[in-house]
């Protein structure tokens, strides 16, 4: 009688332990905090080489192409040039027009099959100056593009 009287009062205390269960959790959440990386949105360095060795020889296409330069006067003021033509452009907004046309002015001669651009820009100068540039060439009547990277000079 003893035995039931012992056994009935561990029934009514006993109850569900949950120790192990945070246990569990809290160990399932610092494997996550630790194995995640997380990444920040658009906030990410472009690694540039600084020397670059091409496959193929240049000069095969140094004849079909011309070159539009993005780059910092001593100024600071951006400035664009076609070839060896330094644009006078006053209207930002008219940048891509007359780089366009200027494109144009060069490629005229060659064979409208394969007209090639070759766009250099200076390491340090932001994505946001290239983007007239970008624009002219997708307007003018080039069909391919190179992109070059000139070194901080």
């Amino acid at each position: 009688m003893k035995q039931g009287l012992f056994y009935n009062r561990l029934l009514a205390n006993e109850s569900f332990d949950m120790t192990p269960v945070i246990d569990v959790a809290f160990l399932l959440i610092i494997f996550f905090m630790l194995v995640c990386q997380f990444m920040a949105a658009e906030n990410f360095e472009i690694l540039v080489p600084g020397q670059i060795a091409t496959a193929v020889s240049p000069q095969a296409d140094q004849d079909l192409m011309t070159t539009v330069t993005v780059m910092k006067d001593a100024g600071g003021q951006v400035r664009y040039a076609v070839g060896s033509e330094i644009l006078d452009i006053s209207d930002i907004k008219k940048a891509p027009e007359q780089i366009a046309q200027a494109i144009d002015r060069q490629l005229r001669l060659l064979d409208p099959s394969r007209r090639i651009v070759r766009l250099r820009c200076e390491k340090s100068l932001p994505f946001g100056a290239s983007k007239y540039a970008l624009v002219g060439i997708g307007q003018s009547s080039a069909t391919d593009i190179q992109w070059a990277v000139l070194p901080k000079e």
